[in-house]
């Protein structure tokens, strides 16, 4: 439907990973290969090498503890290995790498135990892969946490990092994604971008909390399914804190979120959609926020604190409350007439109320890709959920992301300047 086409740029800043190092080495594990288990390859490995796991007919069962960097990942292209056990990711050291490709974790978490040294962050990577009993834990400074086109069925606590283009299953489980506070204070972005998150029934439920403010926050493109029980109080669609001011800023754009919430005790802040202490850097636009509840004493969104000159526009809300500070530009939509649909997240509906083409051209930042005029809600904008969702393959045995997640680059440029382009991805 939308298709990103680009002239020649100035490619100015990447993030594109694993980088293949010089002299790194490869070992291969499992039928056929030279060791019979990931935990005797890790220890004959060096810093930068390749563990290339074979898929076999039984998990391989490891509890394993890794200090170097390292790249793990299946030997066969389009394929998962099995794994039971819990992996810690212990860093020697400042700076150390631990890139996980093609991992189907039937039981085990991936996380760490301690800080990283300080200096240059460690970074984990956790690419096109599954967990489906398992939680990812690195709320730890000095950590750099990417998780790009995986599906995890359990919780994802960390610091710092991107969550780009997964699908993640929070039925089971009180959080899904939680930032916790701690990291130090940093003049670089947190992104979530391009989610499908499924809620749970559970009193004290987060799908979404961003709640350290030491990074700047950009939101985008996300579908939240909210399933709250009628019984249960303080269940949060996505709860962001907005306070960090400074010379970056905070972007939340074309998230749709869904309460499903029905009937039953509205006493105590179930909210979809809650932002907290918005500084003036701070820019919500094109969101829809909807739901099922019908009780008027039950905001869907609300604000906490902040500033009176931060920008809120565009956005459909049903479920109004009236505790903005800012002043509500008319272009909202606050008792939307939007649908969201369950299976999808897409937002549709038209007229005075609809979210279709909700943005128009003179906000060139939140147009459509294909340029035309925005629509608000997870399938409008630059990012739109359906360049992430489905993953690239069509079987559900091998259903694995693609290999470049996400670019960010602006939309506007003045004659004759460059541009600075930042993307996510990965290659073998």
């Amino acid at each position: 439907m939308k298709k990103l086409f680009a002239s020649t740029l100035l490619l100015a800043a990447a993030a594109l990973a694993p980088v293949s190092q010089a002299l790194a080495a490869d070992l291969t594990v499992g039928p056929g290969g030279t060791y019979a288990s990931i935990g005797a390859a890790i220890t004959a490995a060096a810093d930068g090498d390749r563990i290339l796991v074979k898929p076999k007919a039984l998990p391989y069962g490891e509890t394993l503890t890794i200090t170097k960097s390292l790249t793990i990942l299946s030997a066969d292209e389009g394929t998962y290995f099995d794994c039971t056990g819990t992996w810690t990711f212990n860093p020697a050291t400042a700076g150390k790498k631990l890139t996980v490709i093609g991992v189907r974790m039937l039981a085990g978490d991936i996380q760490t135990l301690i800080q990283a040294p300080s200096g240059n962050r460690s970074k984990v990577e956790i690419l096109s892969s599954v967990l489906r009993g398992g939680n990812v834990y690195f709320n730890a400074n000095n950590y750099d946490l990417l998780l790009a086109a995986d599906s995890i069925k359990g919780q994802i606590h960390f610091r710092f990092g991107k969550i780009v283009g997964n699908y993640l299953d929070g039925s089971t489980t009180t959080n899904v994604i939680r930032q916790f506070g701690g990291e130090t204070v940093s003049e670089d972005s947190v992104w979530v971008v391009g989610n499908r998150i499924r809620g749970n029934n559970t009193n004290g439920h987060w799908n979404v909390s961003l709640e350290s403010g030491s990074h700047y926050l950009y939101v985008v493109n996300n579908y939240v399914q909210l399933n709250t029980n009628a019984n249960f109080n303080s269940d949060y669609g996505m709860y962001l804190y907005l306070g960090k001011a400074g010379s970056g800023k905070h972007t939340v754009a074309n998230n749709s979120i869904l309460n499903t919430q029905s009937g039953g005790n509205y006493c105590c802040g179930r909210y979809a959609f809650y932002l907290d202490q918005p500084a003036t850097n701070t820019d919500v636009i094109g969101n829809v926020v909807t739901g099922q509840a019908t009780a008027t004493t039950t905001p869907v969104f609300w604000q906490n604190g902040g500033t009176n000159n931060w920008t809120f526009a565009y956005n459909h809300i049903k479920g109004y409350s009236t505790n903005l500070s800012v002043p509500v530009s008319p272009t909202n939509k606050l008792a939307s007439t939007a649908v969201i649909t369950p299976a999808t997240g897409a937002a549709t509906g038209t007229g005075a109320n609809g979210p279709v083409n909700a943005i128009p051209l003179t906000e060139p930042d939140y147009a459509d890709i294909d340029l035309t005029a925005g629509d608000a809600g997870a399938y409008g904008g630059s990012y739109t959920l359906a360049n992430f969702h489905p993953f690239v393959s069509t079987t559900a045995a091998n259903n694995r992301g693609g290999r470049v997640i996400f670019v960010r680059a602006p939309r506007s440029i003045l004659q004759g300047g460059s541009i600075q382009v930042k993307a996510v991805g990965f290659d073998r």
